[in-house]
């Protein structure tokens, strides 16, 4: 019995089930993979993907949303983060208010005559014809806007945008220097006035979103350290349970724990609270209390 194989050399994990419910581990073969109803319709509940694997499953539902909804990358991108890498959210919500959405986003509106910044060619920065004056460094130069019209020197972008990257993940997600404006500031900056450093961490920030924001995604939570994260494909009537990784560490899809079957995630945390309560009673007594010189308890 060969594994339904996705094409991407994905490390399946799981355990197969007779039509009984019965677990079956036969010798050599498919230990590492659930699977359930009949011959044709069975197919892999997880599949544990490295980052090169991860950062492929990335772009390939870009690529996606892009053909579906007639939008650049840069667009596909920042539509699909802020409805949780669910394509099928972002299309209802896109096909009933097309402008709401692009507002929430922080997208170009679209123009009378359907034009934006990806039917034009992906053009995002436009460049000022003559010397003016940045809003910023309050010096004369040439100034680069955004869709949006608001005007920065070439250092004041690269000021912005490095701290941007510096501070953190949000940097995907960064908007327009100008005071409240909305536009969303793409990828094509970073790449354009950021150092390689921090293009390097900006394009790792990009694919972090896609198993931060996505509840379909979850990075294995070994201790000892692993950089592979498990992608929920879904299969009706199973529960996700335990997950086997490439590293070899087992643990819960539910709960973000440490494998603690038979014990069910809800009693797993009441132990862990349990737990807490008595080392928050331990530290307390350990700090205000003295041994008794005769018992020696506190």
């Amino acid at each position: 019995r060969s594994p339904a194989a996705s094409g991407m050399g994905q490390h399946l994990c799981g355990t197969e089930h007779s039509d009984a419910g019965v677990p079956i581990n036969e010798e050599g073969n498919n230990d590492d993979q659930l699977v359930l109803g009949s011959q044709e319709d069975r197919r892999p509940v997880f599949a544990i993907m490295d980052r090169a694997q991860l950062h492929k499953e990335q772009e390939r539902r870009i690529e996606e949303a892009c053909e579906l909804l007639d939008a650049s990358e840069e667009e596909g991108f920042a539509l699909l983060k802020s409805h949780g890498w669910d394509l099928e959210r972002l299309q209802e919500a896109w096909f009933q208010d097309e402008a709401a959405v692009r507002e929430r986003c922080g997208l170009p509106a679209v123009a009378d005559g359907g034009d934006t910044a990806a039917a034009s060619g992906g053009r995002w920065l436009t460049a000022t014809e003559d010397r003016r004056m940045c809003p910023i460094c309050m010096q004369e130069g040439v100034l680069i806007a955004l869709n949006c019209g608001h005007g920065f020197c070439e250092e004041c972008w690269r000021g912005y945008l490095h701290t941007e990257v510096d501070d953190g993940k949000a940097a995907v997600q960064a908007r327009c220097p100008h005071h409240k404006c909305k536009q969303l500031v793409p990828g094509a900056c970073f790449t354009r006035f950021c150092d390689e450093s921090r293009r390097q961490k900006y394009a790792e920030w990009r694919l972090l979103s896609y198993a931060d924001d996505n509840p379909m995604v979850k990075w294995c939570i070994n201790p000892s350290g692993c950089t592979n994260a498990c992608v929920y494909t879904g299969c009706l009537g199973v529960d996700p349970s335990e997950i086997r990784c490439k590293c070899g560490f087992l643990w819960c899809w539910a709960c973000g724990e440490e494998a603690h079957g038979p014990a069910d995630c809800s009693a797993v945390g009441q132990w862990k609270d349990k737990n807490s309560v008595e080392s928050d009673n331990a530290m307390w007594i350990k700090a205000n209390t003295k041994q008794c010189p005769k018992c020696h308890k506190p």
